[in-house]
Parts: C-alpha cells; sequence; structure tokens
C-alpha cells in the first residue's frame, strides 16, 4: 500500500507523504477508496520480509566480510536478483466488490441516507 501511494503521488509532497503515512500507521480506516486495518499492514510487513530476507541475510554477511574476501570473490554489492514469490493479497477485502477505485460497500453505505 504504501509502495503504491508513493508510485500514485509520487515524493513531491512532503504533506501527501505524511498523510499516507498516517493512513499506513492507522488501526483502520474504511473509505470509498481504502481499506486498511493493523492486521493487513501486519501482513503486508511479514510479506516484505518473507520475500527480502535471503537478501537481509546475505547483505549482514556482506557488509561483515573482510576487504580480502570481497576481492577473491570479485564481489562489490551483494544480489538482490530474486522476484517477489507471490503478490501480496488481503483477505480482509477478499469478498469486497471494487467498480474503478471505489468498494462498493462502503460508497453505497455513505449514499445509502
Amino acid at each position: 500500500m504504501v509502495i503504491s501511494l508513493v508510485n500514485t503521488h509520487g515524493l513531491k509532497d512532503v504533506n501527501e507523504l505524511e498523510k499516507n503515512l498516517k493512513i499506513y500507521q492507522t488501526d483502520k480506516l474504511e473509505t470509498s477508496t481504502m481499506i486498511w486495518t493493523n492486521q493487513m499492514r501486519k501482513h503486508l510487513e511479514l510479506e516484505i520480509w518473507n520475500n527480502q530476507k535471503d537478501f537481509i541475510v546475505e547483505l549482514y554477511e556482506f557488509v561483515n566480510k573482510n576487504k580480502s574476501e570481497l576481492v577473491k570473490e570479485q564481489k562489490s554489492v551483494p544480489n538482490c536478483d530474486k522476484r517477489l514469490k507471490n503478490c501480496v493479497t488481503y483477505t480482509e477485502i477478499n469478498q469486497e466488490i471494487r467498480c474503478g477505485q471505489y468498494y462498493l460497500r462502503i460508497w453505497a453505505e455513505k449514499y445509502r441516507d
């Protein structure tokens, strides 16, 4: 979500970035265009860790090698050549119906009255 927000809005507007960070850190938010919970945040962080832990381990080992080992291996930077294992999905929104950018259940509740 954070990556999507940064890609959508860019880093030009610091206020927008701070607003998006507050959304990311919030416990629960339901609007017609966004559903976000702390469980979804924890799930995203776990998925990022699961997808990058091999690289993090390799990076840690790399920074702890001495110069002669690096010269011997002819390695100047650690490699991160693995693709994401799978797309991050959220069970919390599996049953939601989305039309364009709107979650219809929430949109309908907003305009029902």
